[in-house]
């Protein structure tokens, strides 16, 4: 009950072979800022997610790459190595109402077939979150029901907005009408686990700033290169 493997097979993203990995389900996860969530993993099926080259299926070519906040060494290289059994919902769906989700500890949803996702929320009794970088392509239109659009700038904020999206702005600036991450807000009292505003439903979403040093800097890099 510790994970699960609920697809293997090609990323709609670039066609190379992925595999969608759910974990824990029974112990509970670490994650500082997320809480205690059920944990989707989008990884490469094929080789380790060492390179980026090897990511192009999970992440696919992604606007801010160098500014990504995963540790992909980390909890993802050790989702990949484990030998997880496949998920079979008439005998596992159980253990997919135990908390809420987290779809893409690492990678992109945007990769996993539409089915999948549906398969996996029927089951969300207690809510989810999810984001992905794929709101400007018209084929991933139909995530805008559970996912959050990924946006870096005023702009795209305002132009996922206009195609039906709630959504997900870093910046540091406080926006007008816009709420701040509740976990930001709260100094990290209220965790994602908790807020789930986070849901595809509920608006617009700004925080500051994702990640360690590797990820700051990228973005400082993102800014230069925008101004």
């Amino acid at each position: 009950m510790q994970g699960f493997t609920f697809y293997r097979g090609p990323s709609l993203l670039d066609g190379s072979p992925v595999r969608l990995v759910g974990t824990c389900f029974a112990r509970p996860s670490n994650n500082e800022k997320t809480g205690d969530m059920a944990q989707f993993y989008i990884l490469p099926d094929d080789q380790p997610p060492a390179t980026k080259e090897a990511r192009s299926g999970s992440c696919g070519p992604c606007p801010i790459i160098s500014a990504c906040y995963v540790k992909w060494h980390q909890g993802p290289r050790r989702v990949w190595e484990t030998d997880y059994p496949d998920y079979i919902e008439s005998e596992h769906s159980q253990v997919l109402q135990w908390k809420p989700h987290r779809y893409g500890a690492a990678g992109d949803p945007a990769g996993i077939p539409g089915h999948v996702w549906k398969g996996i929320r029927r089951h969300a009794k207690r809510g989810h979150t999810g984001y992905t970088q794929y709101w400007r392509k018209g084929k991933f239109w139909r995530l805008r029901e559970f996912l959050m659009a990924s946006c870096h700038t005023e702009e795209e904020m305002h132009a996922a907005t206009a195609k039906g999206w709630s959504p997900y702005l870093a910046t540091a600036q406080p926006i007008p009408g816009v709420r701040t991450c509740p976990y930001e807000a709260t100094g990290g009292a209220l965790r994602c686990a908790f807020c789930l505003l986070c849901d595809g439903k509920h608006g617009a979403v700004r925080i500051t700033q994702h990640g360690g040093a590797a990820a700051i800097n990228g973005w400082k890099t993102i800014r230069k290169e925008e101004s």
